[in-house]
């Protein structure tokens, strides 16, 4: 019967589009799986033709998945059997509007099943960019975690953005008045000079009034006059630092918005801890200064040098100090000083020592006397310790020009006594450190300085100097004092001190000082 056999038929295409095997991978697969359909389909319907639309929010609009038999006429004029996708992704299946009732149900059931494979491959899709967006993410907080240098950080921000969320990027930041672009970025490395230019369209966009306004309001702004840019702006801890401004060629989706807000989340956050070590290193800098004597004096006969080189370029406040004190008659007092740890609570002990000694000095206390005055106060004020080493030179004593000089060490390394010929010897007796115990024992210990011969102090940061498992050592030092012999003071303290930090790639991990008194005689 004609009836059971156009059931028949129609069951048969309902099975036959059930039967077509669902792929599993690319959208390539996709589209071979929507070509398979549109082959079954093509034979029950009345068009000539049957196509497949399919917008995956790319910026690329719509474009044709799949196709058979002649194009069912004007797309416009087509009737259009949705497929069941997830926003922002959209798709057709496109046939002539005058498609009978049964074969439009037979589009309808390819429909679903195409949305679903265009869905599992939007979903695939979403997942591997999701995971290079936690990717990037990670490597962008990598990067600025290691940053901590404003100057550096704000040049490493652009180039963090270009070219994964746009084809140029400037950084803005507001220090008390109108934004100012503080580093820029192109994927052309040519072009990155046009976006200082007033005379470029980039430059002008950089300097235009509504880039400054939209940077002001702290909210995320889409600029859409050329060139168009997406303002972001650099939130930390509720004050604004500023903003990055992104160029892009096409309108950013909203995913990729979201990514340069979280860089910009995390920019601002590696800008403001850059900012706060900046103003420790400044600080520390001023404190440290304060702590160490401006210019050494000027006594007759006696030559004075002296280098320093403090932990990490300033970052910290060391607990190294020097002094030299002049003495009634021609003298001097030359100090090293060395107090645990570092920071504030070392720049306290150490400022203590400095300020002490020199007012017992100032009083006419003898050095034992003063040392004993010190350690007192030292074990009742501080909950630090110091080592010192102090050494009085006495006034020329005959025409030899000869300099009588004792040393006093509490619990400091030995100094080094470097003859004009060359001849190297420790000097001093070991004595208690100062703030240890309530008396302190620093034996003197008395030597000569002929004309030409000179005093070496210096911290352990010197000879504890490590390169890999290996120290500088004492042996080193001597050895490059015996080089340096004869010399200036100056020449002698920043000989030392060069040798040991080239001894070693790294960083300087403790505080190096060294202070050289020569008898000039």
């Amino acid at each position: 019967m004609p009836g059971v056999e156009t059931q028949s038929d129609a069951l048969r295409s309902v099975e036959d589009l059930l039967a077509v095997q669902r792929p599993e991978g690319s959208g390539r697969s996709a589209r071979h799986f929507a070509q398979q359909l549109l082959r079954l389909l093509l034979p029950r319907l009345a068009t000539p033709g049957v196509s497949v639309e399919v917008d995956r929010a790319d910026g690329r609009g719509a474009i044709t998945l799949a196709a058979a038999g002649r194009p069912p006429g004007e797309p416009s004029a087509a009737l259009r059997v949705p497929l069941e996708l997830t926003p922002p992704w959209t798709g057709d299946i496109l046939i002539a509007p005058n498609e009978p009732a049964e074969t439009r149900t037979l589009c309808r059931l390819a429909a679903q099943r195409l949305g679903t494979v265009l869905e599992h491959e939007r979903l695939r899709e979403a997942d591997l960019r999701r995971r290079e967006w936690l990717t990037y993410l990670v490597e962008v907080g990598d990067l600025l975690a290691h940053s901590i240098d404003t100057t550096l950080t704000e040049a490493l921000i652009p180039r963090l953005i270009v070219p994964r969320l746009g084809d140029w990027c400037a950084l803005l930041t507001i220090s008390g008045g109108r934004p100012q672009v503080a580093a820029v970025a192109h994927v052309e490395e040519t072009a990155a000079s046009n976006m200082l230019s007033p005379h470029h369209e980039l430059g002008r966009r950089l300097t235009s009034d509504e880039l400054a306004e939209a940077v002001e309001t702290g909210a995320t702004t889409a600029l859409s006059d050329p060139p168009a840019c997406l303002v972001v702006p650099l939130l930390a801890h509720g004050r604004l630092l500023g903003a990055l401004a992104v160029g892009h060629a096409t309108t950013p989706d909203a995913e990729t918005v979201t990514i340069a807000e979280e860089v910009a989340r995390r920019a601002a956050t590696a800008l403001d801890n850059a900012h706060v070590h900046d103003e420790r290193s400044q600080v520390a800098r001023i404190l440290q200064e304060a702590l160490l004597p401006g210019d050494l004096p000027k006594l007759p006969g006696v030559d004075i040098g002296a280098r320093y080189l403090p932990t990490g370029h300033y970052a910290e406040v060391g607990g190294d100090m020097y002094d030299v004190i002049p003495l009634p008659g021609g003298g001097c007092l030359a100090v090293v000083c060395d107090v645990a740890g570092k920071g504030i609570q070392a720049a306290s002990a150490t400022g203590i020592v400095r300020e002490v000694l020199r007012a017992l000095i100032a009083d006419g206390k003898p050095v034992g006397e003063a040392l004993a005055g010190l350690n007192t106060t030292m074990h009742a004020r501080s909950d630090r310790h110091c080592t010192l080493a102090l050494a009085e030179i006495a006034p020329a004593g005959d025409d030899h020009g000869d300099r009588a000089v004792t040393v006093y060490l509490a619990g400091h390394d030995q100094p080094i006594l470097v003859r004009a010929d060359g001849a190297v010897a420790s000097a001093g007796k070991w004595g208690t450190a100062l703030g240890v115990v309530a008396r302190v024992h620093c034996p003197p210990e008395r030597l000569t300085l002929h004309p030409g011969d000179a005093l070496v102090f210096f911290t352990d940061g010197l000879t504890e100097r490590r390169s890999g498992r290996e120290f500088f050592g004492l042996h080193r030092m001597l050895d490059a004092a015996a080089q340096l012999a004869g010399n200036p003071a100056d020449v002698i303290a920043d000989g030392l001190a060069t040798m040991a930090l080239n001894f070693s790639a790294e960083p300087v991990r403790d505080d190096i000082t060294v202070v050289a008194i020569r008898n000039d005689g």
